[in-house]
């Protein structure tokens, strides 16, 4: 028979180690464990922040952009108000050279009376007589109304009327096409016999032909005077001659 011998107190010492290790690894373990834990919770407390930091940068650049876009914005109200400043300061401009065209325009088409009276004299052919000119205002839809004229006298006879008609037809400073005859009419010539000094009077029987009455009517054209200079300056215009000339210099008048 055998006899066993067996130490008590060594095994149960052997197995307090053996559980102490299997303690310590446990509890190793469970240290390990953990680690994610902590680690997420410290990603967790991280993530506010991060949100707060990320949330005060972009208030700031905000706060940075409204304020360059208010910047900007004044910029522009004054640039608007500038540019409508000039927007009105254009416009009246553009109405004050409006007016002075028009007004050179007018200019330009108006000829002295005195001017239109000595080419209708200088037109007179030999046998008329010229006794009224008469102007007024003619008829018109737009624009300067033009300037009628009407022509009385006497003529040594109807050739010599038609011939007066074609003359002032010619003319540089009338209109052709309204230039025409209104009236005529022979009658007794209503001009004094002149006699001799010394002569008996009532030992003549002398009667002067009969003439012809006339009426021509005409109007002045609308050829504008700067493309009358010569005719105006031969006429004795030659104050109006000088203005237009200046204001071909000045570019107001082509």
């Amino acid at each position: 028979m055998y006899n066993l011998d067996i130490n008590f107190l060594k095994d149960r010492a052997l197995q307090a180690e053996i559980a102490k290790g299997t303690l310590s690894k446990k509890t190793q373990g469970e240290e390990q464990s953990k680690v994610p834990l902590y680690a997420g919770g410290a990603v967790l407390l991280a993530l506010p922040l991060l949100a707060l930091g990320f949330l005060f940068v972009t208030n700031q650049q905000k706060e940075e952009i409204a304020t360059e876009i208010r910047r900007i914005d004044g910029e522009i109200e004054k640039l608007e108000a500038q540019n409508s400043q000039l927007a009105s300061l254009e416009t009246q401009l553009t109405q004050a050279r409006e007016n002075r065209q028009a007004l050179v325009s007018v200019f330009n088409q108006i000829k002295p009376i005195s001017v239109i009276l000595q080419d209708i004299s200088d037109q007179a052919p030999e046998g008329i007589q010229i006794n009224t000119i008469q102007t007024s205002p003619g008829e018109t839809t737009t624009g300067i109304p033009p300037v009628v004229i009407r022509i009385t006298g006497i003529a040594s006879s109807f050739n010599k009327v038609n011939d007066f008609l074609l003359t002032l037809q010619r003319s540089d400073f009338l209109h052709r096409n309204e230039t025409n005859i209104i009236a005529t009419q022979e009658i007794d010539n209503p001009n004094p016999l002149e006699t001799l000094e010394g002569e008996n009077q009532n030992n003549l029987n002398v009667e002067l032909p009969p003439v012809v009455q006339f009426t021509i009517e005409t109007q002045i054209n609308d050829v504008p005077a700067s493309e009358l200079l010569t005719q105006l300056d031969r006429k004795g215009a030659r104050g109006l001659v000088t203005r237009i000339n200046t204001l071909k210099e000045k570019g107001a008048i082509d």
